[in-house]
C-alpha cells in the first residue's frame, strides 16, 4: 500500500513540474513576441517608410512574389493604426476629404448667318484663356473644332462660345478619376519601391541563374513603371483642360453667280462638232463590228455555201430520170 501512495505523490509532483515548465516556456515565447512586435512598431513610427527584411530572413529568390513580401511587411508593420501606411510611398492618410479630380467635357451645336465672322471669333477664345485648338474642319457651310481650355476657365469659355452664334444642342459631362488617380499614383509608387529591392538583389545575387531571373522581373516592373507615368501624365493632362467639342453650321443665304451662256456661233460650232463626232463614232462602231464578225460570218458563209452546192446537185440527180422517160418511143 505504501508502494502505490509513493508512486501516486512522485507522479502527481512530476506532472506539477513538466506544467511549471510549460507555463514558463509560454510565458517567454509571449513575452519574445510582444518585445519583436514592439520594436518593429518602433521601426516604422521611427523611419515611417518601408524597410525590407535582411537578407537572412527571406532568400534571394523567394517563392512567394515580391508583392505578397510587401504586403504582408505593411500588415506586420501598421499595429493597430490603420493610416500608418495609405499607400506604398505615400503619406499616411488623413481625416481631410480630397479634393475631386474632374474631367470636364462640353459638346454644344450652334448654327448663325454670319459665318465666318464666327468662325474667326471662335479661333480667337482658346489663345485668350491660355487655351489652345487641339483641331478643326472647314468644310462649305460646317466647321468642327476641338479646344482645349484650362479646367478654371471652363464655363467661362463655355458660355462666350454659346454666345457667339445660336445655340441648337448643347451638353456637359463631369467625370470625377480622383480614386483612379489616387490608385494609380499608389501603384507607381509600388512599382519603384520594388524596382528598388530588386535592384539591392541584383547586387546581392551570387550566381547568373538568379541573376537573369532578377533583371527579367526588373524589366518588367520597369514597364509597369512606364506605363502608369503615360496613364498619370494622360490623366492629369485631361484633369488640368477640359475639353469642349464645337460645331457651327452656315444657315445664311447662299449666292449663285449666275454664268453666261455660249454664244450662237458657239452653239453652232458645238452642234457641228457633236455631228462630225457622231458619224466618226457610227463609222467605228461599225468596223469594230465587223472586225468581231467576220470569222462567224466567213465559217457560216462557207457552211451555207456547201449546203447550197449539195442540195443543187441532189435536185438534179432527180430530175435526170424524168427527162429520159418522157422522150417518144
Amino acid at each position: 500500500m505504501r508502494k502505490i501512495i509513493t508512486a501516486l505523490v512522485i507522479l502527481a509532483m512530476l506532472v506539477a513540474v513538466a506544467a511549471c515548465g510549460s507555463s514558463d516556456n509560454a510565458t517567454a515565447w509571449v513575452t519574445d513576441y510582444g518585445v519583436s512586435t514592439n520594436r518593429a512598431r518602433m521601426s516604422f513610427n521611427e523611419t515611417t517608410q518601408f524597410v525590407p527584411a535582411p537578407t537572412s530572413a527571406a532568400p534571394l529568390l523567394a517563392d512567394a512574389p515580391i508583392e505578397a513580401e510587401m504586403n504582408f511587411a505593411i500588415v506586420t508593420m501598421a499595429g493597430d493604426s490603420d493610416d500608418a501606411f495609405a499607400g506604398a510611398g505615400s503619406a499616411p492618410a488623413s481625416d481631410t476629404p480630397r479634393e475631386r479630380l474632374m474631367i470636364q467635357t462640353a459638346w454644344t451645336e450652334m448654327e448663325t448667318e454670319d459665318f465666318d465672322d464666327t468662325i474667326t471669333a471662335l479661333r480667337a477664345l482658346p489663345a485668350q484663356a491660355n487655351g489652345y485648338v487641339e483641331n478643326e474642319q472647314l468644310s462649305r457651310r460646317v466647321f468642327s473644332m476641338t479646344m482645349r481650355i484650362p479646367a478654371g476657365s471652363f464655363h467661362n469659355v463655355l458660355s462666350q462660345v454659346q454666345s457667339l452664334a445660336y445655340v441648337r444642342t448643347s451638353s456637359e459631362e463631369a467625370e470625377d478619376v480622383t480614386d483612379q488617380f489616387f490608385d494609380m499614383e499608389a501603384s507607381l509608387a509600388t512599382r519603384r519601391i520594388e524596382e528598388e529591392r530588386l535592384l539591392a538583389l541584383i547586387d546581392a545575387a551570387d550566381n547568373v541563374e538568379d541573376l537573369l531571373e532578377l533583371e527579367s522581373r526588373l524589366s518588367r516592373t520597369r514597364l509597369q513603371i512606364e506605363t502608369y507615368r503615360a496613364q498619370l501624365a494622360n490623366l492629369s493632362g485631361r484633369i488640368a483642360y477640359s475639353t469642349i467639342f464645337i460645331t457651327l453650321f452656315d444657315i445664311g443665304e447662299e449666292v449663285f453667280v449666275p454664268v453666261a451662256g455660249p454664244s450662237l456661233g458657239e452653239r453652232i460650232g458645238g452642234a457641228f462638232g457633236e455631228s462630225v463626232d457622231s458619224v466618226i463614232g457610227g463609222g467605228q462602231n461599225f468596223v469594230v463590228f465587223v472586225a468581231g464578225a467576220i470569222i462567224p460570218l466567213v465559217i457560216w458563209g462557207a457552211i451555207i455555201f456547201a449546203v447550197y452546192k449539195i442540195a443543187r446537185r441532189i435536185v438534179r440527180k432527180m430530175r435526170k430520170p424524168r427527162q429520159v422517160t418522157d422522150k417518144p418511143a
